[in-house]
């Protein structure tokens, strides 16, 4: 019988890529600026995990500032907590 997991991903899933494990740690970096948003958007039993959503809106505000020609550095030192939480997923409106 095989075993359909491996030691080292328990999950039995698909590992990360590097590249989004680096993109995922950049994120991070932006939020540890922030610890009333990260208190915000605790997740898990006694506030282990920080939102996914959170992470998703930092990497999404990092891009706005890299396609505008920014380097990561200065995108990273000048995004405010208001920015963050001012970013708005649209929805594709459904066809009617």
């Amino acid at each position: 019988m095989s075993i359909w997991y491996k030691k080292s991903d328990p999950s039995g899933g698909e590992g990360i890529d590097p590249s989004s494990i680096s993109s995922i740690k950049v994120a991070y970096k932006l939020i540890k600026k922030f610890p009333n948003l990260q208190k915000k958007h605790k997740v898990v039993a006694g506030g282990m995990a920080i939102s996914s959503a959170l992470i998703i809106l930092a990497s999404i505000a990092i891009v706005k500032r890299l396609q505008k020609g920014q380097s990561l550095k200065k995108a990273l030192n000048e995004i405010s907590e208001e920015e963050i939480e001012a970013i708005h997923i649209n929805k594709k409106q459904k066809k009617q």
